[in-house]
């Protein structure tokens, strides 16, 4: 197993005292091929209203909402969003709200849209029980850190995903026991919400 699989295993895995960091889970699918465009130009709108990075693929776009966020990969295979996810865990807590806000806005044009929210706020719009769970989140964290010698957070480098493992590049690895390999590179998370 090589090291940036091992540090993902570790990262996905951790003692049940702790939860990987607060994230979106996703998948869809559009009525049609003219839904694609739509809700990717929507996306597009949305993104720089809010002064997001959008990168383009053959497949789809590539939105960066924040440098402490993963990214939010809307990309197709014909009428189906491919099912990903996003970890809003070290950035603002706007941040998870806008990424939210980006679904509400496109889910009209979904027939079928999935989310899961671990933080709860697709379903509730509630900011306070978001704000508890990225809490609670980073105080399991501290505590592994703490007690077990994890350490963490970190970035998998864009050059570390090679093609088959193209999915992680830019993905945030909560923890990580021992030294990092270094396919990752320290993440600074926000100090205050």
């Amino acid at each position: 197993m090589n090291a940036l699989r091992l540090a993902v295993v570790l990262a996905l895995a951790p003692p049940a005292a702790a939860t990987a960091g607060v994230t979106i889970h996703y998948k869809g699918t559009v009525r049609s091929a003219e839904g694609v465009q739509r809700v990717l130009s929507e996306a597009r709108s949305f993104a720089r209203v809010q002064g997001w990075k959008v990168e383009a693929r053959p497949n789809g776009i590539v939105l960066t909402a924040h440098s402490l966020c993963e990214p939010i990969e809307l990309l197709f295979h014909g009428a189906e969003l491919e099912s990903s996810w996003v970890k809003t865990q070290f950035a603002p807590t706007e941040i998870h709200i806008a990424v939210v806000n980006l679904f509400r806005k496109v889910a009209p044009l979904f027939s079928t849209l999935e989310i899961t929210d671990e933080a709860a706020y697709w379903d509730t719009g509630d900011r306070e029980k978001l704000e508890r769970a990225i809490a609670a989140n980073a105080a399991a964290q501290a505590k592994l850190a703490r007690e077990q010698g994890y350490t963490g957070p970190y970035r998998v480098k864009p050059e570390a995903a090679k093609d088959k493992d193209a999915k992680m590049s830019g993905r945030i690895i909560d923890l990580v026991l021992g030294p990092p390999p270094p396919e990752l590179e320290p993440l600074s998370p926000v100090k205050s919400r």
